[in-house]
Formats: structure tokens, C-alpha cells, sequence
């Protein structure tokens, strides 16, 4: 993914008990007191940041649920053998100078691009929340950080693992709709808010208005839970590993993935920042 060149956002066109995650609810992008940092300032930040950050994803990689989580995603049978040959795309992560969970979700993603051995042109993260010197701070740990906001309708070239912690269901219905077909489905994986809990807990008419792509795929995911041995509770709760089998979607009628319309959402939903350019 080499400067996002095999990564493809996908244009807009006009005409048990589960504890629910916590949903990052920032209504607007958020660049503002890092903005006003001369270059010497935000250097320093950044290198405070990202110091911190590698110290905290060493002490990850040493968990339990870590070392855990890791082998369900090497058990995942159509992830290539060689890491070159698949990309790692975070979507939604919220401000992790600020935020302690977001912090401890961004420790994951780096551990396993390093765990992986992904290589560093092959991992995008973005979100439109994060400040100038999130956005340094990553690009220093040799993150492709994109200008625009893609809304999550992103679409790799190779097979990819797309990891949405604790995101609003809208992003990953774009996920879906934006590789919504048998051989692209059948080569991704989503790290995030378990599938079938949403099903089950949100009320059938208002995941159709958005989330139906999550709705339509739900019978058809295979769906691992991410183990419970994470100290802080509200990190990963409710987080699972979704595949798309296949010998599952190859069972579905041609029409059913004919059905491919773009979701168009409500203005009504102030959780999820939408780029301005698609709003008129």
C-alpha cells in the first residue's frame, strides 16, 4: 500500500450480555490546539507521543490477551503467507494523545503490524478527529495517513485486515458496501463492534436505514469474540474477528450481490463525521 496506491476509496455518487462499546461521539474534526504549534513545539510533542506510545506498545505485546489475539488472527486461513502480500487499513480511532482507551486500541493495531511483520507502506490510519501532531506521530511510525475522509468506503487491492475499534456501525456498513461482492469479501477481515450484537440489540427497522449491509452479511460472517483477559474492560469489549468464509458467500445468488446500492444516511447522524465535500 505503498502512499495508499493499492488502497482505493471508493467514490461517492450523488442521485450472552454485551456491555455496548463505547462509541467515539466527536461531531467534528478536532485540529485545533495543535494547530496553533510552531514547527519547534510540535516536534517536541510528537516525539513525546510517540516515545510514549512505542513504550506502551511494548508492554502490550507482553499481555496475555495480546499474545491471544494474535493467534486467532495467524489462524485465519486465507491471510497470505508472507506479510507483503496483505495491508493493515485502521479506520476510526479517535485522539490517542488524549484518550487512554484509544491509546490502548492504537497499542494493538502496532503490535500486530509488528508481530505480522506488515510492512510499514502497507498500514493506513485514519480519522478525521486527529490533531497535527496525531497525525505526525504516526506518520513518524511510518503510517500512511490520508488527507481525505473516506468515510470508510475504502477497498485494498491485496487481502486486508481492517481494524474499526469501538466505530459507529455507519463506517462499517461503507466498509461492506465498498467490497460488497463475493471475491473481495472473501479476502478481508474486520477487527471491531461485534456484528451479531448489533443485529441482536439494535431493532431491525433502524439497522436497515444504517446498517443494512451489516444486517444483509451478518448470517453469512464467521465471528471469533477477542478473548476477556484484557485488564481494562472497556477497551475491547464487545470486539470480535470477522471472516467471510468463501464457500459461505459462494452459497448466495448472484442477485444478492447485484443488490449494491450506496447507503445514503440522515443528517441526523451527528456521531458520524461525514466529508463535507458529499454534503449539500
Amino acid at each position: 500500500m505503498n502512499n495508499s496506491e493499492d488502497f482505493t476509496t471508493v467514490k461517492h455518487k450523488r442521485g450472552k450480555k454485551f456491555k455496548t462499546p463505547r462509541l467515539k461521539t466527536v461531531t467534528t474534526p478536532s485540529r485545533k490546539v495543535d494547530d496553533e504549534c510552531d514547527e519547534s513545539e510540535l516536534l517536541i510533542k510528537t516525539e513525546n507521543l510517540k516515545r510514549k506510545q512505542l513504550i506502551s506498545r511494548d508492554i502490550f505485546k507482553e499481555s496475555k490477551f495480546f499474545k491471544e489475539v494474535c493467534g486467532m488472527v495467524k489462524t485465519i486461513e486465507y491471510l497470505p503467507i508472507t506479510s507483503c502480500d496483505y495491508d493493515l487499513v485502521v479506520f476510526g480511532l479517535g485522539n490517542f494523545s488524549s484518550s487512554l482507551i484509544a491509546k490502548q486500541q492504537l497499542d494493538l493495531a502496532l503490535a500486530l503490524r509488528s508481530e505480522l511483520n506488515i510492512s510499514h507502506g502497507q498500514t493506513l490510519c485514519y480519522d478525521p478527529v486527529f490533531t497535527s501532531v496525531e497525525i505526525k506521530t504516526l506518520q513518524d511510525l511510518e503510517w500512511v495517513v490520508p488527507e481525505i475522509n473516506q468515510e470508510g468506503k475504502g477497498r485494498s487491492e491485496k487481502t486486508c485486515i481492517y481494524y474499526l475499534p469501538h466505530c459507529h456501525k455507519i463506517l462499517y456498513n461503507n466498509l461492506l458496501w465498498a467490497n460488497w461482492s463475493k471475491e473481495l469479501l472473501s479476502k478481508i477481515v474486520i477487527i471491531g463492534n461485534s456484528f451479531s450484537s448489533m443485529v441482536e440489540r439494535t431493532p431491525k427497522r433502524l439497522l436497515e436505514k444504517n446498517g443494512n449491509y451489516i444486517l444483509k452479511i451478518e448470517p453469512y460472517t464467521t465471528e471469533l469474540p477477542l478473548p476477556d483477559t484484557y485488564s481494562e474492560k472497556d477497551v475491547f469489549n464487545d470486539t470480535s474477528i470477522h471472516t467471510f468464509p468463501v464457500e459461505r458467500l459462494q452459497s448466495l445468488p448472484t442477485v444478492y450481490w447485484e443488490e449494491n446500492t450506496e447507503p445514503i444516511y440522515s443528517n441526523e447522524e451527528t456521531e458520524f463525521i461525514r466529508d463535507s465535500s458529499h454534503l449539500w
